[in-house]
């Protein structure tokens, strides 16, 4: 039986209850200095040997991403814009792929480090 109210399931209310704290707790943290927000895009480049070998790199890639919550983006069809943003000379052609993250708790506050 599956308990529905309007469109969600609020089985999962306690989950999502949660989740607000804990981003609550979060802008309260970067609010006072206590955590830094960036806003970051990381590249990484897969090498293989064969189109099955990075298939499986890939999926062993993703699945680890994925178990963090990271957005993971192909750039299909952008192989040349993608290679001239992992080479180290600061060109970075790629827009639109940036996300804001936070360095994590560090346990002390600004004024002590």
């Amino acid at each position: 039986m599956q308990h529905i109210q309007g469109n969600g399931n609020i089985l999962h209310l306690p989950e999502l209850e949660k989740q607000i704290g804990d981003l609550e707790e979060l802008r309260m943290l970067i609010q006072t200095n206590q955590d830094k927000l960036f806003f970051a895009t990381i590249f990484i480049t897969l090498n293989a040997e064969n189109l099955q070998e990075l298939n499986e790199k890939t999926k062993i890639l993703e699945s680890e991403l994925n178990k963090k919550t990271a957005m993971i983006r192909t750039l299909t069809f952008r192989q040349l814009e993608a290679l001239k943003s992992v080479l180290p000379i600061g060109e970075v052609p790629i827009s639109n792929h940036e996300r804001n993250m936070v360095a994590g708790r560090s346990g002390y506050s600004n004024s002590n480090i």
